[in-house]
């Protein structure tokens, strides 16, 4: 797991935690609070997964910039080697 990664895992959690701590002592019926709190769960929680699906799609790019850069550069070599 990268640091990035790590970074907005924490703070998702941090969050979450926040949001449920704010609620829990809110004065609140218990059914109410528990929807809150799982409401403002479900809502990180889909923050969090937009993040991880946003830094994957960049790693996906950044992989695929990677293998076309060596791609190019086995195909110059062979073709180098070829000529000699």
């Amino acid at each position: 797991m990268t640091s990035t990664e790590k970074m907005i895992l924490g703070l998702g959690v941090g969050l979450a935690v926040g949001a449920a701590l704010g609620i829990l002592y809110a004065p609140e019926k218990g059914k109410e609070t528990r929807r809150k709190i799982s409401d403002g769960f479900d809502h990180y929680r889909e923050k969090v997964m937009d993040a991880f699906d946003t830094l994957k799609h960049k790693a996906g790019s950044k992989a695929e910039e990677i293998a076309q850069k060596i791609s190019e550069e086995v195909t110059e070599k062979v073709a180098k080697a070829n000529s000699k």
